[in-house]
């Protein structure tokens, strides 16, 4: 029996490649949510529905289209209200947060995100509680308080590293850098972005859109900051660094 004959798992597979696909760029992510969708929804699987919305919601982000997210994300809440399933507070909250930061509206971003870190308390799932702090360092930052999203930042890439995520580091490094071009800290900023650019070397990994162009926007504002042999100089300095010295680096001085 193919997975075509089990049309439940396969729309759980299609959510779980859609999110990939969102991570990774893919542009065939957003036809894989959408036959998520379609297909939980001729099985009537009310927390499929659901998923595949919210999978949809991310890609209309990818695009730009905060618009055409809020509108699966309204349908998700009334399915979300039918079920009532901790965990799917927890996505629901996520995706959220994300519309309303785009938005710049982020009391209402990380109001819905403490919802959801409540929710998570039920379930006990610590990598997605992870994922959901980390949201709130990035809402908290963008936002201003960069105090309040080092302390946040300071958690979180600990629980990175004993999870294993090192995807997830490097790009605690890179909002490490960004907090600190906020604060004029220009050579502990190139220092931390060599670092993490060895590290994605290392792993192939690949930022997301959204994340890379919040990337390219501090590293153009640092090749301003410092002349070029200097930003060379110190950029490569960083990628010498283990992840390790560089994780002790970044919390010293943060």
């Amino acid at each position: 029996m193919c997975i075509r004959d089990r049309p439940g798992q396969l729309a759980n597979t299609l959510f779980w490649q859609a999110v990939l696909g969102v991570e990774t760029g893919r542009p065939e992510g957003h036809a894989v949510a959408q036959e998520c969708y379609e297909i939980s929804r001729e099985i009537n699987n009310h927390v499929l529905q659901h998923l595949g919305l919210i999978a949809l919601a991310r890609w209309e982000l990818v695009k730009g289209d905060t618009s055409a997210a809020a509108g699966h994300l309204a349908e998700a809440s009334r399915l979300h209200a039918i079920l009532g399933i901790p965990v799917l507070t927890a996505y629901q909250a996520y995706a959220e947060s994300m519309v309303n930061r785009s938005n710049g509206d982020f009391d209402n971003a990380l109001r819905v995100l403490a919802k959801g870190v409540e929710a998570l308390q039920q379930s006990h799932h610590r990598l997605f509680a992870n994922v959901l702090d980390s949201e709130r360092g990035h809402t908290l930052r963008q936002s201003g308080d960069l105090d309040g999203a080092n302390e946040i930042y300071r958690r979180t890439i600990d629980e990175w590293l004993d999870l294993g995520n090192r995807a997830a580091v490097a790009n605690q490094f890179e909002c490490f850098a960004f907090i600190a071009v906020a604060q004029g800290q220009n050579e502990r900023a190139a220092r931390l972005f060599g670092a993490a650019e060895i590290l994605r070397e290392t792993l192939s990994n690949t930022m997301t859109p959204a994340e890379k162009e919040e990337y390219d926007t501090h590293v153009t504002a640092l090749h301003e900051a410092l002349d070029e042999d200097t930003l060379q100089t110190i950029w490569k300095d960083g990628r010498t660094l283990d992840m390790d010295s560089a994780v002790t680096y970044a919390l010293e001085l943060s």
